[in-house]
């Protein structure tokens, strides 16, 4: 994806669209309460391609977390709302 592309999706509302196994798979407990299937989150920043993971986001789950704690999940898991 171009960079600029990258940039562009910063702040959009998006959608987690995975399975707690995926997220299991990348050290998200499946008993999350911030970081589940279906939950809606603002992308907050591009943070690198992971080979087979592809594009890397980190997320704004609302929770009030300052960003040095946000998840970050893989964008083929991201569902844009916006």
């Amino acid at each position: 994806m171009a960079k600029n592309s990258r940039k562009s999706l910063e702040g959009k509302k998006a959608k987690i669209v995975c399975t707690p196994e995926d997220l299991r798979s990348i050290g998200i407990p499946s008993d999350c309460k911030y970081c589940f299937p279906d939950k809606e989150v603002k992308i907050h920043e591009y943070k690198g391609d992971r080979g087979s993971l592809g594009d890397m986001y980190s997320i704004n789950d609302g929770s009030g977390c300052p960003p040095e704690f946000f998840y970050t999940v893989p964008l083929k898991w991201l569902q844009i709302v916006e």
